[in-house]
């Protein structure tokens, strides 16, 4: 099974499995095309596409009506696939409405993606791909596996915000005006709050910014029981 594989991969060798008695398919070929034969007395059809399958003969199948998702306009967040940018994209719209971070509900999102054409089983694929590229974190609870609740990380909200937020690094910039004009300038304090009236943007990107400035050292600060920010800003000139 390792040699076959490896042809595969490397020489382009053809390997198309053949199941005869149901049995588990291994996880390293649950991805490849498989040929399953449920009666050994009669397979003639089975035989023939595997035969099509070798000189490349696939029959044509009628195209059903596209799913809604395919008709919108998506963004292409970094490297995702078209599907898991529709998934993503969405999540974080459902943060922006919600005007702050907070855990984004795998049950709604279910039944928002299925308007869209979205699967529950596909969404599930498209949380392991976004867990694994760290732009969320799954709330993972014991029973079957399902949609998770989870949120969106520091990392995940900054690819969303790069494509999907109108102005986004002129925003980025403003803040960091204010915070130098407010906190150096002025020997004075500001709020997140009060950054996010002045520039007439949602609570959660305000917050967002301010954790990436501290993720790449531009400014250290501290969050007062009032929700001042005060600190020293030694990124910004």
């Amino acid at each position: 099974m390792n040699i076959a594989i490896s042809k595969n991969i490397v020489d382009k060798k053809h390997l198309i499995p053949v199941r005869l008695d149901r049995c588990e398919v291994p996880e390293c070929l649950r991805y490849t095309l498989w040929q399953d034969i449920p009666d050994l007395e009669n397979y003639e059809e089975q035989l023939k596409r595997i035969v099509n399958a070798i000189y490349g003969q696939y029959e044509k199948l009628p195209l059903g009506a596209a799913p809604a998702y395919v008709q919108l306009d998506i963004l292409n967040i970094g490297e995702l696939t078209k599907i898991d940018s529709a998934i993503f994209e969405h999540a974080c719209h459902l943060a922006l409405e919600q005007r702050h971070a907070v855990i984004i509900s795998g049950e709604q999102l279910v039944t928002d993606m299925h308007k869209l054409g979205i699967s529950e089983e596909q969404i599930m694929e498209t949380q392991e791909v976004l867990d694994g590229r760290s732009y969320i974190e799954m709330l993972r609870v014991m029973g079957p596996p399902h949609v998770y609740d989870f949120g969106i990380t520091t990392t995940g909200f900054e690819e969303f915000a790069g494509v999907g937020i109108k102005d986004y690094a002129r925003i980025c910039a403003d803040v960091g005006r204010i915070l130098v004009r407010r906190v150096i300038q002025e020997q004075g304090q500001t709020s997140k709050h009060e950054i996010a009236k002045e520039l007439n943007q949602p609570l959660l990107v305000i917050e967002h910014i301010l954790k990436v400035f501290e993720s790449r050292g531009l400014v250290e600060y501290a969050e007062s029981m009032g929700g001042s920010l005060h600190g020293c800003l030694s990124g910004f000139s």
